[in-house]
This record gives structure tokens, C-alpha cells and sequence, in this order.
């Protein structure tokens, strides 16, 4: 409700209010006047029994008249009701219309509440996105697990639209196979080392065995796969299976289930990250879907590129 509605409410109460005021002392006006003007019992010659029920008739009388604002008992009082009825009057077509306000802002809210996303959550955990200058949010951590085959596991919340799109990809006579999805933190610093150790072996320095292992494995903190939300999709037989048809087939279809080419061939300057055609994000099917209409990144999709 704006400012000058709530000043309106405001100044429609207290007309509501002064008015009643001026309706009641009217009518306690009228109340004592009318007693002041009946004569006594001995002066109208009533009997004292009679006079006692008559009077006790008046009481109840006066009681009604005044507990009713529209039922005055005297005459006298006629004008200043009439005058009084006006601003009641008012003051109960304003209550109609701020009622009436009040009713089309519920049903704005409702509307707009309508075209809320069917899934407020979609961008707390679908689209986090995390590279080298978006590191993972500090003291992350996967809700819950669905164990995979060979060690591996998944984000639960991704595993019902994963499994749908290996079903799918199986019909087809595709022979998909999970080769990475979830590392820990800890897990992703031991591959960074071990790396660094293989480069240093063959003869680099610490400094330039870090920078190359750096340009194939993602700093702890900085991988897709401390998400839980990230698989690398390959064939366990290359020679029967080659994994190349079925990667063609993923770039185009796995937006239908939520997934996404993480790391396109013509996106390398702004992910930061060689081509991987193997390498498949979930993101969720509608952020998914326009990804792929528009032939963007996460990073672009998310406005994010270049920072």
C-alpha cells in the first residue's frame, strides 16, 4: 500500500470517528432534553404502581435509543441525525472502496506470485557456477549422494534426469559410461600433486610442473566436479563404441534432460578451459533448453563472462 493510501485510510478513520462522536452526543443531548420535559408522576396524576411500569417502559426506551445509531427516540434529535448520517454514510462507502483497493492488490499479489519460477531453488544449486575466478562457495557440500557405478556418485538431485538420458542413450544402441563425476576437495588436491609430481619427474621445475598441471587439471576449489553436478561421459570399448557419435549425440540432446556442453570448442576464451567434449553440466531443463537455443556458455548465460 503506497503512501498517500495509507494518508486516505488514515483520514477516512477519523471522519468515521468524529462522525460517531457526533452521533452520540446528539443522542445523549436528546436523551437529556426529552427527560427534563416529561412532568412528573403527581403533576400527570399517574398512580405510583402504573408510573413505576411506565417509567421502567422509558428506561428501556431511552437504553434502545441509545444504543441504536439509527432508531433515535425524539423527535428534536431528527436534524441532527440527518446531518450526521451524511458523513457515516461516507465514511462506510470509503471503508467499500478501501476494501474493494485492498481486494485488487491481493489479487495482484496472487498473480504475481503466479509468475514466480516453478522452482525458486533452480539458482541456489543448478546454476552455481564455478571457475578459476568463480571459485566453489566456502563450506560447500553436496546435500546427498546417489553411489554410481566404479566409485562414482552424483548429486541425488541430478540422478533421476541422468538416469533417463543413459536409458534413452542405451536405446539407441549407445553405450555410455561415466568416467568422472563427483571429487571432494581433498580428492581434486591429491590430482593437482600428482601431476605436479609426474611433470617434475621429467625433469621440470616445482613452479613450471604446477603451471602445466594447472593447464589440465582444475585448482582445488575451481572444478565443475566438486559440484556433484558434472560427468564425464565416455564408452568403456572405443574401438566398438566410439565415443565421438555418442558426444555428437549428447552435444545436441542433453539439454532435453538438463545437461549441458560445459566446455564448447568456440567457448575456450571466456570458460577458460580447453574443449571437452566429454564433460557434461546439469544445469536443469529450462536454464538447459535456453543455453542451447541461444548457443551460449554458462558463463555468458549467467552474464558472468569475462569476470
Amino acid at each position: 500500500m503506497s503512501v498517500n493510501r495509507r494518508q486516505r485510510k488514515k483520514r477516512r478513520q477519523a471522519a468515521a470517528l468524529l462522525a460517531a462522536l457526533i452521533l452520540l452526543l446528539a443522542l445523549l443531548t436528546a436523551g437529556w432534553i426529552y427527560l427534563n420535559k416529561q412532568p412528573s408522576d403527581e403533576e400527570a396524576g399517574i398512580p405510583p404502581q402504573e408510573s413505576s411500569i411506565e417509567s421502567s417502559s422509558e428506561s428501556e426506551s431511552t437504553m434502545e435509543s441509545e444504543s441504536s445509531s439509527q432508531e433515535p427516540s425524539s423527535e428534536e434529535t431528527s436534524e441532527t441525525e440527518e446531518s450526521s448520517e451524511e458523513p457515516a454514510e461516507e465514511s462506510s462507502e470509503e471503508s467499500s472502496e478501501e476494501i474493494s483497493e485492498e481486494t485488487e492488490e491481493s489479487s495482484e499479489e496472487i498473480e504475481n506470485s503466479s509468475e514466480e519460477p516453478e522452482n525458486p531453488e533452480e539458482e541456489e544449486w543448478n546454476l552455481i557456477l564455478v571457475n578459476r575466478t568463480h571459485p566453489l562457495p566456502e563450506n560447500y557440500e553436496v546435500p546427498e549422494f546417489t553411489e554410481l557405478r566404479n566409485n562414482n556418485r552424483v548429486d541425488s538431485r541430478i540422478y533421476p534426469d541422468l538416469q533417463q538420458m543413459f536409458d534413452d542413450m542405451r536405446s539407441l544402441g549407445y553405450a555410455p559410461y561415466i568416467t568422472t563425476s563427483y571429487r571432494s576437495h581433498e580428492e581434486q588436491i591429491e590430482m593437482m600433486n600428482y601431476y605436479i609430481r609426474v611433470y617434475q619427474e621429467q625433469g621440470y621445475s616445482e613452479e613450471e610442473a604446477a603451471d602445466m598441471a594447472a593447464g589440465i587439471v582444475a585448482l582445488p576449489g575451481t572444478s565443475e566436479h566438486e559440484l556433484g553436478m558434472a560427468v564425464d561421459i565416455s564408452t568403456e570399448d572405443h574401438e566398438a563404441n566410439d565415443p565421438y557419435i555418442m558426444w555428437d549425440w549428447l552435444a545436441a540432446h542433453s539439454y532435453e534432460y538438463g545437461f549441458i556442453l560445459r566446455y564448447p570448442e568456440e567457448k575456450t576464451e571466456i570458460t577458460g578451459i580447453d574443449y571437452e567434449p566429454w564433460h557434461f553440466r546439469y544445469v536443469g531443463k529450462k536454464a538447459a533448453k535456453e543455453i542451447f537455443e541461444q548457443g551460449v556458455c554458462l558463463e555468458e548465460y549467467l552474464g558472468l563472462e569475462g569476470e
